[in-house]
């Protein structure tokens, strides 16, 4: 294996790339290059990395049933979304 800070290129499988700890800056287009004497082709990927959604915020909770059989209700809504925004 080849490290390279956060980046790893296996020496078993030369044709992949893993980055592990994948922070905002890693995203975009990442190109690979297949080559031989004659000719030589590319093939891109792009990377969209999110953060994590934040959490949900709890509006109702409804304690319902018997004791054989609680049950609760619970409502809750969203509180946004944290895209990355390029």
């Amino acid at each position: 294996m080849t490290y390279t800070g956060r980046f790893i290129k296996s020496a078993a499988d030369e044709n992949s790339l893993k980055i592990i700890d994948v922070q905002f800056d890693d995203a975009g287009s990442y190109v690979c290059r297949a080559s031989t004497e004659l000719d030589f082709d590319d093939a891109s990927a792009t990377l969209v990395v999110q953060d994590r959604p934040n959490r949900p915020k709890i509006t109702k909770i409804n304690c319902n049933g018997t004791s054989d059989q609680p049950f609760a209700v619970v409502q809750w809504e969203g509180t946004g979304l944290n895209y990355l925004k390029i």
